[in-house]
């Protein structure tokens, strides 16, 4: 599902590390994080978001309890536009996993929610009325069709 990454990664004391250039530190390398980091590039380089409209690795609150979630990509207006649910390679993607992305996403407002493990995953529109799914689409469109 998406495409190889050479990161600048380098090696300390406390493991593996890979350069995030939305951060804008390095950062352990786990795989979970490899996945993030290759979705990214997936949405600057290939579908043209632009890399200041994303946001990796960020808290906010959910029912009174701290959370964190993988990507967020905002519209032009800076308005939540895609939110992005990354699980490791060898995860399977289950319900577990859609419904934490439904369930951040009733706090988010994202129109579109992806859920991805590197390898397999999905795309799906929102419905603005009562932020459900709905039909998931085959492909991720371009930016400039989202926005």
């Amino acid at each position: 599902m998406l495409p190889e990454y050479r990161g600048e990664l380098k090696i300390t004391s406390d493991g593996s590390r890979i350069w995030d250039r939305w951060r804008k530190k390095f950062v352990a390398l786990t795989p979970e994080e490899w996945v993030r980091q290759r979705l990214a590039l997936f949405l600057t380089q290939e579908r043209g978001f632009p890399a200041g409209l994303l946001a990796l690795e960020r808290g906010f609150t959910l029912n009174g309890a701290a959370k964190r979630f993988d990507v967020l990509a905002f519209d032009r207006r800076a308005q939540p536009l895609l939110l992005a649910e990354c699980k490791t390679p060898l995860e399977k993607l289950d319900s577990a996993a859609f419904r934490q992305s439904l369930a951040y996403n009733r706090e988010l407002c994202a129109r579109y929610i992806v859920v991805t493990n590197g390898t397999e995953g999905g795309w799906f529109p929102m419905d603005a009325s009562d932020l459900c799914i709905v039909q998931p689409l085959n492909t991720l469109p371009f930016y400039e069709y989202l926005d």
